[in-house]
């Protein structure tokens, strides 16, 4: 039920946008490395920013420190080394309910501990996602930390989590 009300609200967010508009971010969020792409393309439930590609690309225009920039390189290869595996894993796990509730013959006990697991793993990602903006929050300035949020709300996102 979550899933599916997660869904009309994704929908219906993405109605704003014009037909242009939605396939130039579809061009350009496909042209993105696998991780990000299922970031912004499937993570409807747990619609944070995500702050560290826009830090990421943006370094310079922040005036980031060279401390500033190990501290956040090396941040963003633990968390994506821990983040992409478990992300893939929801993903599949998610089509599988999604296929065997409409196509199979899944029961409704089977269908909650499957849910169960996503949720689980949704969690997991949330915690990642509030450890990821609370790190970048706390390695830089309250200048530059302002300055990349203004940064991050002109990203290409499918569901922008300044919208709402």
């Amino acid at each position: 039920m979550k899933k599916l009300l997660a869904m009309t609200l994704f929908v219906g967010l993405t109605l704003n946008l014009s037909a242009m508009e939605k396939s130039s971010i579809k061009l350009m969020i496909d042209k993105m490395p696998q991780g990000m792409q299922m970031k912004l393309k499937y993570d409807y439930v747990v619609n944070l920013p995500i702050l560290m590609r826009t830090v990421m690309k943006n370094s310079d225009a922040l005036g980031l420190s060279k401390e500033q920039k190990m501290a956040i390189k090396k941040h963003k290869l633990d968390v994506m080394d821990q983040i992409n595996p478990i992300m893939k894993e929801s993903h599949m796990l998610s089509k599988q309910l999604k296929d065997a509730l409409l196509y199979g013959t899944l029961s409704q006990e089977e269908s909650e501990k499957l849910a169960s697991k996503i949720t689980k793993l949704k969690e997991s990602v949330l915690q990642m996602k509030i450890l990821c903006i609370t790190f970048v929050k706390s390695t830089l300035s309250k200048e530059q930390f302002t300055k990349l949020i203004e940064m991050d709300k002109k990203m290409p996102y499918l569901n922008s989590p300044y919208s709402y």
